[in-house]
């Protein structure tokens, strides 16, 4: 009896597993930044200044005070926490100003690999992976990242 028990729920398993088979198209990549050279009092304001992609059109300006977390680790910031409106997507062409340290960084061309893959189980919720950000321009420089994090040097 047991063994029967077993099959069915293998089985069962597997259909479950094979209505989330296919190709769905992975999450929008994310491009994070690290700050490096920056004190705690320099990144505690950033204003960001968001651009359709390819041109000089501003489409708003969001400005985060002491609303992003960073971690230290010796001389760089790295990103801890933030609120999603302060995320860099591969959408859009962007400006980030640091009024306490007198910079400003414009990052353009962010292009990730847009991949496939799966979802939850049964193929229900969100996509289970994320394009990786691959290149993108700081200050029309091509530059390219490190885990979808993109340095700022002071």
């Amino acid at each position: 009896m047991f063994k029967h028990v077993k099959i069915i729920v293998t089985v069962f398993a597997s259909y479950l597993f094979s209505l989330g088979c296919g190709s769905y198209p992975c999450a929008k990549g994310t491009l994070y930044y690290g700050l490096i050279g920056f004190s705690d009092a320099e990144s505690d304001t950033i204003i960001f200044r968001r651009f359709q992609k390819n041109t000089n059109t501003q489409i708003d300006s969001i400005t985060a005070y002491n609303e992003i977390r960073f971690n230290r680790k010796g001389d760089t910031l790295q990103l801890a926490a933030l609120l999603s409106d302060k995320l860099l997507k591969s959408d859009y062409d962007y400006q980030l100003f640091f009024p306490g340290a007198n910079r400003t960084f414009s990052i353009t061309e962010i292009n990730e690999d847009v991949q496939t893959g799966g979802r939850g189980i049964a193929g229900s919720g969100e996509p289970i992976c994320i394009n990786p950000i691959i290149s993108c321009k700081l200050n029309g420089q091509s530059n390219f990242t490190y885990f979808n994090t993109l340095y700022l040097t002071k």
